[in-house]
């Protein structure tokens, strides 16, 4: 099919229903009257230069009250407005209107217009990629599945494309169609499934199975690691304990010895004793002998602490908090005792 045929019926699509179905409508008196009007004052803008404001009036008039004549004037206006596409599909709808009506005269201006508006044709060549059901329209105009494949003149300008086929999603898309021989092409792709579009694209929710309740465990019986057994800290404290009461009772039984012997020296000047004298001096001597067995009893205490520090240490955490719970010995120093101090800290 060459170009002409295909613009012949790309007319036909277009504007047949100037000759046809327009033709084959009872016209009132007084559309014809309205149209008549219409047609004069198109036709006077037209030759009067104003051809942006003709058209309309002829195109309202070709609507009212399809003619002939009416129709060559619409396809000049338009030829002028350098809308070749519609003013060549209003040619060819005039010749072969004037070619069935016999008048050779209107036939040969339309064939004329019509092979001077040819060259100038910007085309429309659509394809897609889904052809069954496949509805594709043209500025809101349906234009035939048939024609998929093959070139259409199209006026220049902008101009909408939209595809539509049953349970898929429409597809649109805009264009610009440059004058003077211009092809564009347009490819319409696979329309999506209105299943899947409603979708989202949402993935499916996620079904995650109840974990299995597990038994607790039961305490175990086993210190943590860092801490010491419960006996060694029962004897640790024991130790500490009876480390800390020897000195302090070593402590305070020696000075009760200073304090006897003092006593004893001033009742006993130069080995002669005052009644009483004696009594002070057994006194100084025993509270010497508890001091001497209580320091015995705290240092063995404390020998025994150290011990028991020493040993746990080696199963003790590093961290310095955790050795600052246990008591630690620090010797004191007087001039007139010693001892050891017991300090710590207790949780």
């Amino acid at each position: 099919m060459g170009l002409l045929a295909r613009g012949r019926a790309f007319a036909w699509s277009l504007v047949a229903f100037a000759s046809t179905t327009l033709a084959a409508t009872p016209a009132r008196g007084d559309s014809k009257s309205v149209a008549d009007e219409l047609f004069r004052e198109g036709k006077r803008l037209l030759e009067s230069g104003h051809v942006d404001d003709a058209c309309p009036k002829l195109a309202e008039s070709m609507k009212s009250d399809p003619a002939l004549g009416t129709l060559l004037y619409l396809g000049a206006c338009h030829e002028k407005q350098g809308l070749t596409a519609s003013a060549f599909a209003e040619f060819s709808s005039a010749s072969e209107w004037a070619r069935r009506t016999n008048r050779s005269d209107r036939l040969q201006f339309a064939e004329r217009h019509k092979a001077a508006l040819e060259p100038k044709l910007s085309t429309l060549l659509i394809h897609a990629a889904m052809t069954a059901g496949i509805e594709v329209r043209v500025d809101d105009g349906a234009f035939a599945s048939t024609l998929i494949g093959s070139p259409l003149p199209l006026d220049p300008g902008e101009h909408k494309i939209e595809a539509k086929a049953p349970g898929h999603v429409s597809w649109s898309t805009s264009i610009t169609v440059p004058p003077d021989h211009a092809a564009v092409t347009v490819t319409v792709p696979p329309l999506e499934p209105e299943r899947i579009a409603a979708a989202g694209g949402d993935a499916p929710e996620e079904t995650t199975e109840p974990e299995e309740e597990q038994a607790p465990t039961p305490p175990s019986s086993t210190p943590p690691s860092g801490a010491a057994p419960p006996e060694s800290r029962v004897l640790l404290w024991s130790a500490a304990g009876l480390g800390s009461a020897g000195i302090l009772v070593g402590t305070v039984l020696g000075v009760m010895t200073f304090s006897a012997r003092d006593s004893a020296r001033s009742e006993c000047p130069n080995n002669q004793c005052v009644p009483g004298g004696l009594d002070e001096i057994a006194r100084a001597r025993t509270y010497a002998t508890l001091s001497t067995v209580a320091f015995g009893a705290g240092l063995a205490g404390a020998i025994t602490t150290g011990y028991l520090l020493i040993r746990g240490g080696s199963h003790t955490s590093r961290d310095p908090a955790a050795t600052a719970r246990f008591p630690t010995l620090v010797p004191t120093i007087s001039t007139r005792q010693a001892g050891l101090s017991l300090l710590g800290r207790f949780e």
